[in-house]
């Protein structure tokens, strides 16, 4: 993304919220065929030691997770927060462990945060890494609330390997709906 520097370790952070339509219909509860997506990328080119990455995803899961504390001020309750990381590069795992589950455990102690490794969905579509973030609804429903991980979009697209690109997005609709108190 920064094509002037190839040697720049500027980080670039976007956010956007945006109307959505599904052709195939959903029976589940809080799903809807049509609905508002609030998303967040943060690019940036690697450096090593998976330090970009780590930064990147404990900032990301961070932001929605104080997004949902305040969203209680507003009347929405969200319980039982749980966020699950899968690497599907298990050389991963160290580093996960060392700089994005203490790094959260210690910023958000009411939050869980644990592996997923037999998580399959996303795999392919999520490079080394992806996470979720679920929470239960005042009546006790389990909801997937936030969905994300490392896409090679950047990469193909700037035909650099040192690229890094983190996509995740959060169904607002599905929030207001859900989780009104």
């Amino acid at each position: 993304l920064q094509q002037n520097d190839p040697r720049s370790t500027k980080r670039i952070r976007l956010c956007a919220s945006q109307r959505l339509v599904r052709p195939q219909r959903f029976d589940a509860p809080g799903t809807f065929q049509h609905f508002r997506l609030f998303g967040l990328c943060s690019a940036g080119r690697g450096e090593g030691s998976f330090r970009f990455e780590t930064d990147v995803l404990a900032e990301q899961i961070g932001f929605y997770l104080q997004l949902f504390a305040k969203s209680r001020q507003l009347g929405y309750r969200i319980e039982d927060k749980r966020v699950s990381l899968t690497a599907w590069d298990p050389q991963r795992l160290g580093p996960l462990q060392a700089n994005v589950v203490a790094t959260l455990e210690g910023a958000h102690p009411d939050t869980e945060v644990a592996f997923d490794q037999a998580r399959q969905s996303g795999n392919g579509y999520y490079d080394s890494v992806g996470f979720q973030i679920h929470g239960r609804d005042p009546a006790g429903l389990d909801y997937l609330l936030v969905d994300g991980g490392f896409t090679s979009w950047t990469q193909q697209l700037m035909s650099n390997r040192k690229e890094r690109l983190l996509i995740s997005g959060l169904g607002t609709e599905r929030l207001a709906a859900c989780f009104k108190d």
